[in-house]
């Protein structure tokens, strides 16, 4: 084969990280780079290269890639971004702030990668701090905007709603993403209906997430009428054939006690998804509508749908809240469908389901075994279910075991805390 120049190279070690196998993509970097010839990759391999590190976590050879480069090299399209990203995987932030104050042009890509590094590793002062130094046209700000939002949900992830309104408050271009998130971290610190005054001041058009979390809100300060007011709205946009705004209108009607007008709601859903079935059916099994509830679970796999384990809590919860024990066992079955037929791994919630109903009917040896064998550590609400259950059928000695289970385990509460 005749000797290989530049693109040649370029093009056999990205074929190799390309094709799967970046360690030999490596590993021809550093042959070449020994060699007696310097030979200049092009700009996309040496991107290649470097982030290929990054993922790695190769600090080192990442290191020696970036001090092998020269000025030219370093102001190619994307390699510098790709540098500071690489650091900021092997948990070296502060080298990539170096490399990005020492780029002697820096471009709006070099901004945006060095605030996403930013961003991204929990350093959302340092983000913000950069941004303001960012003088930009409007135009230019919608990538900047999404990290910034993002900082906000950070902010909000660790409770500090303060902080979080402080970052929105300095943001001069705020997209649906940045409202969406000050409105989430609202409604997640408990303060809904200053999430729902914030929405009312939005000054872009809220997206599907954003319609979303405000039906969420309404539903927690228990503001209907902002709830319809909103549901009115979102029918004069094309988000009503949205599927996320379709189960939140569900859910914020179902937990607002308008269980005709989730169930309506849910019925002009064209494709409903697995999130439908469980917003109404755990509606109706919360508010005691649980004969509906089960009558209507059926429908689930005909429509194609398959069940997850919230779908079944709320199936063996109605029949929890049914005041007879079920004809037939009917509630076992769905038990060992959900195993068997699903694949669904049994959660608590599923075991205390079962516990109470086999101590409804007096299959206390049974409800007993299941407490003590279940891959659960048995806690004091199945060992009261089961005590429940003892006294109502008479059997003194399973009660006193139980009663003793729990004695046992506030005692042990009581000295840890």
């Amino acid at each position: 084969m005749p000797a290989r120049n530049s693109a040649s190279w370029s093009v056999l070690i990205a074929g190799y990280i390309e094709g799967g196998e970046p360690e030999e993509g490596l590993k021809l970097y550093k042959r070449i780079q020994h060699g007696v010839h310097r030979v200049d990759l092009s700009a996309a391999t040496i991107v290649l290269l470097v982030r290929a590190c990054g993922e790695l976590d190769l600090l080192e050879e990442g290191g020696e890639i970036h001090r092998g480069l020269n000025e030219r090299e370093l102001g190619y399209p994307g390699v510098a971004a790709a540098l500071m990203e690489m650091y900021a995987r092997c948990g070296i932030v502060d080298d990539a702030r170096k490399l990005f104050d020492q780029l002697p042009q820096r471009d709006l890509v070099a901004w945006n990668s060095m605030i996403a590094v930013y961003a991204r590793t929990g350093h959302p002062r340092e983000a913000l701090e950069l941004y303001e130094k960012l003088d930009l046209s409007p135009d230019k700000q919608t990538y900047l905007a999404m990290l910034l939002a993002a900082i906000v949900s950070f902010y909000a992830r660790c409770g500090a709603i303060r902080e979080a309104r402080g970052v929105f408050d300095r943001i001069r271009q705020r997209d649906a993403a940045c409202w969406t998130a000050m409105i989430h971290a609202y409604v997640a610190g408990g303060e809904a209906a200053r999430a729902i005054e914030l929405f009312r001041e939005m000054s872009v058009e809220p997206s599907a997430e954003t319609y979303a979390i405000v039906l969420w809100a309404c539903s927690i300060a228990g503001d209907a009428a902002t709830g319809k007011a909103l549901d009115e709205e979102i029918s004069r946009t094309e988000l009503r054939s949205n599927l996320l705004v379709q189960n939140s209108l569900v859910g914020m009607y179902a937990r607002s006690g308008q269980l005709m007008y989730a169930k309506w709601e849910f019925d002009r859903i064209a494709c409903r998804d697995c999130v439908s079935w469980n917003i109404l059916l755990g509606a109706y099994a919360q508010l005691g509508h649980c004969r509906e509830a089960l009558e209507l679970f059926p429908q689930m796999p005909q429509e194609g749908v398959a069940p997850d384990g919230v779908t079944f809590v709320a199936v063996l919860c109605c029949y929890c809240r049914i005041a007879a024990a079920p004809v037939g066992e009917e509630w076992w079955e769905q038990f060992v469908r959900m195993v068997a037929d699903f694949g669904i791994a049994p959660w608590v919630e599923h075991y205390a389901c079962v516990i109470e109903l086999l101590g409804r009917a007096g299959k206390l040896g049974e409800a007993e075994e299941l407490v003590r064998t279940m891959p659960f550590e048995a806690e004091a609400e199945q060992w009261s279910a089961l005590l429940a259950s003892c006294r109502a059928h008479g059997d003194d000695k399973r009660a006193a075991r139980s009663a003793y289970r729990i004695a046992e385990m506030e005692g042990a509460a009581a000295a840890a805390g």
